[in-house]
């Protein structure tokens, strides 16, 4: 899958791929990467938390630990090599992070962050993007990406209730 973004400003255009955590984690990621640059591509998107919940790569956060988030797709020294590879070769790396479809974290203590369903009174699988702990545990996996030596953190699937 190809994307377009303006980073920035208008001046800087980047034509890239998408990879699931499943692909980068895998072979045929490694060969893709290969295809970015052959194909005078210069970035790359890959999910490092998704849509199901997990944190797909190893992470030193407590929280993480705690909610069993945690579901390695990426190995540590897989990731490093994508990482140096793009560096090397100029292509921008970017994290998407999925932020509020959180099905783990949404059944923590209680369905503490979970947003209920008026209607059934019953927890939903999307997170209260209004908790500051949500939104600080999103940034410290943001933090902890950059750390690792992402270029850009993508908060995708931003979602918040209406008034049913």
């Amino acid at each position: 899958m190809f994307f377009y973004s303006s980073l920035f400003s208008t001046e800087e255009l980047h034509k890239g791929i998408y990879m699931t955590s499943w692909v980068a984690g895998s072979q045929k990621g490694t060969e893709l990467l290969k295809k970015v640059k052959e194909n005078n591509l210069d970035a790359i998107v890959i999910d490092m938390k998704d849509a199901t919940g997990y944190v797909v790569y190893d992470s030193d956060l407590d929280f993480v630990d705690k909610l069993g988030s945690e579901e390695i797709r990426i190995k540590d020294k897989k990731l490093e090599d994508i990482l140096n590879y793009c560096k090397t070769n100029d292509i921008r790396t970017i994290a998407r992070i999925v932020v509020a479809k959180y099905p783990v974290l949404t059944k923590y203590d209680n369905h503490k962050f979970a947003v209920f369903d008026k209607s059934t009174n019953k927890p939903s699988e999307w997170v209260d993007l209004f908790s500051f702990e949500v939104q600080d545990y999103n940034i410290d996996i943001a933090t902890e990406l950059v750390e690792k030596g992402f270029d850009e953190i993508n908060f995708d699937y931003l979602r918040f209730p209406d008034k049913r």
